[in-house]
């Protein structure tokens, strides 16, 4: 005895009525999955966005800043250079006005981990390795008596050099930040001041 199944469209439909029925419910069921994953992702990419831009904003901002602290800087370099220069000339004792305008500052916002924290890698350790310089130089002149002696005398223009010529670059870095560009690896990556 055999069985037809499946004679006509419609026996067919009603002889698998149930397993049609679960397939459907199936794929319902993954449809409805799908749309709660999505609707519940759609927040947190928004949020990632907005966090993103937020920092991008911040960057460009740390840029703009971190630019003209160190075009700053380099003219500070020059002037405790030729304050070096002037008072060696004469054979001066240094004074607490003289010192002043010697020592070399940075901007408060290299020492705030959170704008640090956007910068490359690289930038990152040059700007570290810059502060060393200065606090270094800075060291050097409060223990200056006078200038008589050559050798510390050149060995902090040199290093005046050094910090105005690291400073210069990195304004360079920070300058291209500032237009919300990315500098290039060569250029972030190079040897910091302080390797060498």
């Amino acid at each position: 005895m055999s069985t037809t199944i499946c004679t006509s469209v419609l026996k067919c439909v009603s002889d698998f009525q149930t397993l049609i029925a679960g397939g459907l419910a199936i794929g319902a069921a993954v449809i409805g999955a799908w749309a709660v994953v999505r609707t519940a992702t759609v927040p947190v990419l928004a949020a990632k966005a907005i966090a993103a831009e937020a920092d991008r904003r911040r960057l460009r901002f740390f840029g703009s800043v971190l630019s003209q602290n160190l075009s700053l800087l380099v003219s500070r370099c020059r002037q405790a250079e030729g304050t070096i220069i002037v008072l060696h000339g004469g054979n001066h004792a240094v004074t607490d006005e003289s010192r002043g305008r010697m020592r070399l500052e940075t901007h408060s916002s290299l020492n705030d981990w959170e704008f640090m924290a956007l910068l490359p890698d690289g930038m990152l350790r040059r700007l570290i390795g810059l502060q060393r310089a200065i606090a270094d130089h800075n060291f050097d002149v409060d223990r200056a008596g006078t200038f008589a002696v050559d050798t510390w005398r050149e060995s902090v223009i040199g290093r005046l050099r050094r910090i105005s010529g690291e400073a210069n670059a990195l304004r360079g870095l920070a300058t291209v930040l500032g237009r919300g560009d990315v500098p290039s690896a060569g250029d972030v990556n190079a040897p910091s001041i302080a390797d060498g």
